[in-house]
């Protein structure tokens, strides 16, 4: 049986935490990382914005996960050890593709969760 398959998450939504694991993503992880950032992004901007449409040079950047990647670090957050549900990148302060708009500052970037894994995340 598939690991996800068996995660009840009607019964208590709190038990997705023993599937979790936050972790460095990896160049392998790039298209995937970079399909969540774009589907996120569609979505949340067909609900807040719906007359903006997002233009080529945009969705370029969200899946250009190895620049974020060499200019800081970047995670995901993985469910069941195969799915990747949530990802942010954090850029150094000193990468020349920081946005931060004070001195010294890390700029936290590209932060997206898997629209169908909403709310689900809470301390006990």
């Amino acid at each position: 049986m598939h690991l996800l398959n068996s995660i009840n998450l009607k019964s208590d939504p709190r038990d997705i935490y023993r599937y979790i694991r936050l972790r460095a993503a990896e160049r392998s992880d790039d298209v995937k990382v970079g399909l969540l950032l774009v589907k996120t992004f569609f979505q949340t901007h067909t609900l807040k914005l719906p007359h903006a449409v997002p233009n080529e040079k945009r969705l370029a950047e969200l899946r250009n996960v190895e620049m974020r990647r060499t200019g800081g670090e970047t995670y995901v957050l993985e469910l069941a050890e195969e799915t990747i549900i949530g990802t942010f990148g954090l850029i150094h302060p000193s990468s020349s593709v920081n946005q931060s708009w004070l001195p010294n500052s890390a700029n936290l970037r590209c932060v997206a969760i898997d629209p169908r894994y909403p709310g689900r995340f809470y301390m006990r």
